[in-house]
């Protein structure tokens, strides 16, 4: 499912019905792509929705922003390790 920022908190897919809204994270894409029709800027993030559990909740980046700055073409070489 695709997000957008004005449409994070209505869209829950019926598989996230058990997990609880926190926050609405951003990546951050600095060479992402650009708007190839010209006519509007490119998109330069993408929203994430984070989802927690119930009971307890904890946040790994200790209370920091939900702001990820990374680079589209590093996302994509950590995800090929993975495979």
């Amino acid at each position: 499912m695709r997000c957008e920022a004005r449409g994070t908190l209505g869209a829950q897919p019926r598989a996230l019905v058990v997990l609880f809204y926190k926050r609405t994270c951003l990546w951050v894409k600095p060479d992402g792509k650009p708007q190839y029709s010209g006519d509007r800027p490119g998109i330069g993030y993408e929203s994430i929705v984070a989802c927690h559990a119930p009971g307890r909740s904890t946040w790994n980046g200790g209370g920091s922003h939900g702001v990820f700055i990374v680079n589209l073409s590093a996302a994509r070489e950590q995800l090929e390790l993975r495979v």
